[in-house]
Protein backbone atom coordinates (compact mmCIF):
# COMPACT_ATOMS: atom_id res chain seq x y z
CA UNK A 1 0.00 0.00 0.00
CA UNK A 2 1.65 3.34 -0.91
CA UNK A 3 0.17 6.78 0.59
CA UNK A 4 2.06 9.86 0.60
CA UNK A 5 1.47 13.35 2.89
CA UNK A 6 0.25 14.93 -0.33
CA UNK A 7 -2.46 12.50 -0.58
CA UNK A 8 -4.52 13.40 3.35
CA UNK A 9 -8.20 13.28 3.26
CA UNK A 10 -8.38 17.31 3.71
CA UNK A 11 -11.93 16.63 5.80
CA UNK A 12 -10.38 13.93 8.26
CA UNK A 13 -7.02 14.49 7.88
CA UNK A 14 -6.30 10.80 7.11
CA UNK A 15 -3.90 9.46 4.32
CA UNK A 16 -5.65 8.17 1.30
CA UNK A 17 -3.82 5.46 0.02
CA UNK A 18 -2.72 6.43 -3.75
CA UNK A 19 -4.44 3.40 -5.14
CA UNK A 20 -8.12 5.08 -4.03
CA UNK A 21 -6.97 8.75 -5.73
CA UNK A 22 -9.27 8.58 -8.48
CA UNK A 23 -8.81 11.66 -11.45
CA UNK A 24 -12.49 11.45 -11.40
CA UNK A 25 -14.83 14.87 -10.55
CA UNK A 26 -14.77 13.47 -7.19
CA UNK A 27 -14.35 11.00 -5.22
CA UNK A 28 -15.34 9.20 -1.44
CA UNK A 29 -12.68 9.33 0.86
CA UNK A 30 -12.49 5.74 2.27
CA UNK A 31 -12.32 7.07 5.85
CA UNK A 32 -15.00 9.41 6.41
CA UNK A 33 -16.64 9.20 2.87
CA UNK A 34 -16.62 12.50 2.49
CA UNK A 35 -16.39 13.68 -1.21
CA UNK A 36 -13.34 14.98 -2.19
CA UNK A 37 -11.24 15.22 -5.46
CA UNK A 38 -7.59 15.94 -7.02
CA UNK A 39 -6.30 19.68 -6.87
CA UNK A 40 -7.44 21.54 -9.98
CA UNK A 41 -3.48 22.77 -10.73
CA UNK A 42 -2.66 19.41 -10.38
CA UNK A 43 -5.29 18.18 -12.83
CA UNK A 44 -4.55 21.51 -15.22
CA UNK A 45 -0.49 20.42 -14.78
CA UNK A 46 -1.45 16.91 -15.80
CA UNK A 47 -3.50 18.01 -18.86
CA UNK A 48 -1.26 20.22 -20.30
CA UNK A 49 1.79 18.70 -20.09
CA UNK A 50 0.51 15.55 -21.58
CA UNK A 51 -0.36 17.81 -24.53
CA UNK A 52 3.16 19.43 -24.97
CA UNK A 53 5.15 15.77 -24.47
CA UNK A 54 2.53 14.53 -26.79
CA UNK A 55 2.42 16.81 -29.61
CA UNK A 56 6.41 17.07 -29.54
CA UNK A 57 6.58 12.83 -29.76
CA UNK A 58 3.94 13.72 -32.49
CA UNK A 59 5.58 16.11 -34.47
CA UNK A 60 8.82 14.41 -34.33
CA UNK A 61 7.12 11.13 -35.91
CA UNK A 62 4.90 12.28 -37.96
CA UNK A 63 6.57 15.94 -39.47
CA UNK A 64 5.84 15.69 -43.06
CA UNK A 65 2.12 15.01 -42.58
CA UNK A 66 -0.27 17.64 -40.93
CA UNK A 67 -2.95 15.14 -40.28
CA UNK A 68 -0.99 12.39 -38.92
CA UNK A 69 0.93 14.38 -36.65
CA UNK A 70 -3.12 15.56 -35.31
CA UNK A 71 -3.77 11.82 -35.08
CA UNK A 72 -0.28 10.71 -33.17
CA UNK A 73 -1.12 13.90 -31.08
CA UNK A 74 -4.00 12.53 -29.95
CA UNK A 75 -3.55 8.92 -29.62
CA UNK A 76 0.02 10.06 -27.33
CA UNK A 77 -2.31 12.55 -25.46
CA UNK A 78 -4.79 9.74 -24.20
CA UNK A 79 -1.64 7.28 -23.34
CA UNK A 80 0.55 10.17 -21.78
CA UNK A 81 -3.00 11.07 -19.86
CA UNK A 82 -3.70 7.71 -18.57
CA UNK A 83 0.20 6.50 -17.91
CA UNK A 84 0.53 10.00 -15.43
CA UNK A 85 -3.05 9.16 -13.87
CA UNK A 86 -2.44 5.68 -12.75
CA UNK A 87 1.52 4.73 -12.89
CA UNK A 88 2.95 8.22 -12.46
CA UNK A 89 1.11 9.62 -9.15
CA UNK A 90 3.13 7.70 -7.29
CA UNK A 91 6.12 9.53 -8.24
CA UNK A 92 4.40 12.92 -8.12
CA UNK A 93 1.26 12.56 -5.93
CA UNK A 94 -1.64 15.05 -6.35
CA UNK A 95 -2.66 17.25 -3.57
CA UNK A 96 -6.73 16.65 -2.63
CA UNK A 97 -9.57 18.97 -1.96
CA UNK A 98 -12.45 19.10 -0.70
CA UNK A 99 -15.77 19.30 -3.01
CA UNK A 100 -17.19 22.65 -2.27
CA UNK A 101 -20.56 22.60 -4.16
CA UNK A 102 -21.01 25.46 -5.53
CA UNK A 103 -25.25 26.20 -5.80
CA UNK A 104 -24.32 30.18 -7.69
CA UNK A 105 -24.20 28.43 -10.75
CA UNK A 106 -27.58 26.77 -10.33
CA UNK A 107 -30.00 27.87 -12.34
CA UNK A 108 -33.23 26.86 -11.50
CA UNK A 109 -36.20 26.11 -13.43
CA UNK A 110 -37.65 29.61 -11.98
CA UNK A 111 -40.42 27.49 -10.38
CA UNK A 112 -40.51 29.11 -6.70
CA UNK A 113 -38.35 29.80 -4.28
CA UNK A 114 -34.99 28.01 -3.57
Amino acid sequence: MSYSERTKCPACNVKVRLEDVRFTPTFSCPACQEEIRVSTLYQRTLRIASWAVALLVAYILGRDTFWLVMLYWVLFTAILTFLWAYVLKYWLPPKLVRCVSDSSHFQGLGLGRK
